[in-house]
């Protein structure tokens, strides 16, 4: 399993300097608290995060926004039609919506 806040975390605590122990310091903890929460181990509730934002200096959204994930070639691909004739696209489009009712009817 990813642990993308505890990633985070430890981004955020060695790009502004910080070993575990300067940053369990400066936001009042024991130093394996740091460790626990940067290896996934421990709940960091949203109070903590704050913390560690200001200790770091980085913007809270750093901590709780997603990631995108980047798109498949194959996505990309069927976004970037511009070079096919519109009867094409069409029959693309056709395509499209069997692969959906057929997923539909296998549901349902």
């Amino acid at each position: 399993m990813v642990n993308n806040l505890g990633n985070k975390i430890k981004a955020a605590r060695i790009i502004a300097g910080f070993k575990q122990v300067d940053l369990a310091k400066i936001i009042g903890y024991e130093r394996q608290a740091i460790s626990r929460m940067e290896n996934g181990k421990r709940k960091v509730d949203l109070s903590e995060i704050k913390l560690i934002a200001n200790a770091t200096n980085k913007p809270l959204s750093f901590f709780i926004e997603e990631e995108k994930i980047p798109e498949n070639e194959n996505k990309k691909k069927i976004r970037d039609l511009s070079d096919l004739e519109d009867e094409d696209i069409k029959i693309i489009d056709s395509f499209i919506d069997r692969i959906r009712k057929t997923k539909k009817e296998d549901t349902a």
